[in-house]
């Protein structure tokens, strides 16, 4: 069996966020296409007519709906979502004076990859949100070192690459849902941490995401 991930990751570089998380979207890589075209008619039904992402979810009751449909998809389907959520303080690499928070946060999405792999029992294809980093072949990396580690399994990497999450609407699901998620942990390890109302009322509409 062969999955498209869908990565993105939310709270790594903002001070407030006491926590980080990682998400993947998956879908069986043989109903790419037919996984695409239900996505994209469930954005035109909601008339969904720009970038979805957790950081501009606003006052907007057509993405709150949309979520909702995504979740459904989820729960019905060969579809599943998954992620990590690291606690920056208790995260030792993360405060490592030998290891950047670069090497660090790399770290946590090879752990990731290579676990859903291995659970998975398949080869998957990485599609990670576009991002800068100051080494430029940190794609590369986390695929040789997660296809290392996986060297006596039946679990492989097939690639890795970056995408732009603009066309690629899997991402951006994976951003909306991960920075849920890891808004929740933060609420939680954070009494103060608050969200404005909309995405906490997209956190309840997307079927009460926990931490």
């Amino acid at each position: 069996m062969e999955y498209i991930f869908y990565g993105d990751e939310s709270g790594q570089n903002i001070r407030d966020y006491k926590a980080y998380g990682i998400g993947a979207f998956l879908i069986p890589k043989e109903q790419e296409e037919r996984y695409l075209e239900l996505l994209n008619e469930l954005s035109e039904k909601h008339k969904i007519n720009k970038e979805l992402g957790w950081k501009t979810l606003k006052n907007s009751y057509n993405v709150i709906n949309f979520g909702m449909d995504v979740m459904r998809v989820i729960l019905t389907t060969s579809a599943c979502f998954t992620s990590i959520i690291v606690h920056k303080e208790n995260f030792i690499n993360w405060n490592k004076d030998k290891m950047n928070r670069e090497d660090a946060f790399y770290q946590t999405y090879t752990f990731l990859l290579r676990h859903i792999a291995k659970v998975l029992e398949a080869s998957v294809t990485a599609k990670l949100d576009q991002k800068s980093d100051s080494y430029k072949k940190r794609c590369e990396v986390v695929e040789v070192i997660a296809n290392n580690s996986l060297r006596e399994s039946s679990a492989h990497i097939g690639s890795v690459t970056k995408v732009n999450s603009k066309a690629h609407i899997g991402v951006q699901i994976a951003d909306i849902l991960t920075g849920a998620i890891t808004a929740s942990r933060c609420m939680y390890l954070n009494p103060k941490f608050s969200v404005n109302p909309a995405k906490k009322l997209f956190k309840k509409g997307a079927g009460g995401i926990k931490f």
